[in-house]
């Protein structure tokens, strides 16, 4: 029976087999919305299958991935990566590092530390004390949040960690606890009340004015007096550095007045925009990050590394307190274990892949390919306004612009104007060449949330001609809807 198994042995012993190496040329194909192949709906393996028969099984998935690396990809926030960032994935799983606990990761424990030293500096514009806990990296920016927002509960109800949330607010006589933040905000604010048993109901979200996408400061202050008066407990005011529909960012310095004038935790979450600070150009729209008292970015999303790496930052060292932990065979109390004070247990060595892109690319790299994407987004902007079948929906900000197909030939109502686009989108999708993405919000002073198209700009591949092409090709497939609806001529 052993030796019917020797040859496992040999995947842990040996040089990776020829096969293996092979997937490294497999390109994903833009098939979209193709069904899963009959293979992946079987039952799991009970004996060990072929070397061959593996790869042939991944060379379908790759198959039926979407291109996210292709030129012609412009819709998420997923791009054409550094031809050495697989190099950098594969070094990580080699090392197979577990950042819960210095005895597993012993240098890796200093590049986190260290990376997460740098990005404090970036944002607070001072280096921190050695060794103070600062932040953490995380598996994203909803689990970035979710730290933060749970150091801001515990600030504000300190006994919430042993006694529990209603006996917290008895405590102080507070009604419910809120979070208080934007239309804007990024789903996970939702989700993290709901988690934290805030409960999703009592996510305050101020309207936004709608081309800029900035929250209403007057009606903040309204709403955090309001709630006050009514005995509320406000966790925190959750202000937006690059909103993921828009890019838009919130005047940060005013929150921070006002959020400083109500006694409020402020946090930013900057998972997508934050990456703007490596450029001199555009860091300016991020004036007053450094007042926040936490802060979120996802360096996958804008700063070229692969899929996850988030990192949560708090201006003041003593606040990670509030979440640490201890156990006896692991997290011992005055240990310098990350996750000691971390909401996360088992993590690789993520923090790596934007510790080395930072020192291959440098500040000035990093800043030219995030000044490149904003720019090309202005420029679309106004290629966008001056063609008659398009409307610009949003200002481009933060590498980000919406948009939609509506001529001005034509008089749409809105509803029809919603339906072309989503079949514009569905259809791109589908089997066209180029991908836009689509979200829908509000374009005026009424409650109707439009149909939007969703363009970012960050591949470095992507040039005006092809930008061109891509509205050609939205033209075409938004004239064929409105011609079959029999409302063009």
């Amino acid at each position: 029976m052993v030796e019917d198994f020797k040859h496992i042995l040999n995947y842990f012993h040996t040089h990776p087999h020829s096969y293996w190496q092979k997937l490294m040329d497999i390109k994903p194909e833009l098939r979209g919305a193709e069904m899963i192949p009959e293979r992946f709906l079987g039952d799991a393996p009970k004996e060990p299958e072929s070397i061959e028969g593996v790869v042939n099984d991944l060379s379908a998935i790759a198959a039926n991935s979407i291109p996210v690396m292709d030129q012609n990809y412009m819709g998420h926030m997923t791009c054409r990566l550094p031809n050495f960032a697989p190099s950098l994935e594969a070094f990580i799983a080699r090392l197979n590092q577990n950042l819960v606990k210095v005895e597993t990761a012993w240098s890796a424990t200093a590049v986190e530390e260290q990376l997460l030293s740098w990005m404090y500096q970036l944002v607070y514009g001072c280096r921190p004390e050695f060794s103070a806990r600062i932040g953490n990296v995380t598996g994203g920016g909803t689990l970035g949040n979710m730290t933060a927002l749970t150091v801001a509960r515990n600030h504000a109800l300190p006994e919430i960690s042993s006694r529990g949330l209603d006996a917290a607010l008895r405590r102080h006589a507070y009604r419910r606890a809120v979070i208080v933040t934007t239309e804007r905000a990024h789903y996970s604010i939702k989700k993290i009340a709901a988690a934290l048993g805030i409960g999703s109901d009592n996510v305050h979200s101020v309207p936004v004015e709608p081309r800029s996408g900035k929250v209403y400061l007057s009606e903040l202050n309204r709403a955090l007096e309001e709630l006050r008066r009514e005995k509320v407990c406000v966790v925190a005011i959750v202000a937006v550095g690059g909103a993921t529909e828009t890019g838009s960012v919130d005047d940060l310095i005013r929150i921070h007045e006002i959020a400083k004038s109500h006694g409020v935790w402020l946090h930013v979450d900057a998972a997508w925009g934050g990456g703007l600070l490596f450029s001199e150009n555009e860091a300016q729209a991020l004036t007053g990050i450094e007042h926040a008292d936490s802060v979120v970015i996802d360096a996958h999303k804008m700063l070229y590394v692969t899929v996850t790496l988030g990192m949560v930052l708090f201006k003041n060292p003593a606040s990670l307190k509030l979440l640490e932990h201890h156990a006896s065979y692991i997290l011992r109390e005055g240990s310098s274990d990350l996750g000691s004070m971390s909401l996360e247990g088992s993590r690789n060595f993520a923090s790596l892949k934007l510790w080395a892109t930072w020192k291959l690319l440098g500040s000035s790299g990093l800043g030219y390919l995030v000044d490149r994407a904003c720019n090309l987004a202005r420029r679309f902007a106004k290629i966008i306004e001056d063609d008659a079948n398009f409307e610009l929906t949003t200002d481009p900000q933060a590498a980000i612009l919406t948009y939609r197909f509506n001529p001005r030939r034509l008089s749409l109502s809105e509803a029809m104007v919603d339906w072309v686009n989503q079949a514009i989108q569905s259809t791109l999708l589908r089997d066209k060449k180029s991908f836009v993405s689509r979200t829908a919000f509000r374009l005026g002073s009424d409650t109707h949330k439009s149909a939007v198209l969703r363009l970012l700009t960050i591949n470095p591949l992507l040039t005006e001609p092809i930008f061109h092409q891509a509205l050609i090709e939205q033209a075409e497939i938004g004239f064929d809807v409105i011609d079959s609806a029999g409302l063009l001529y």
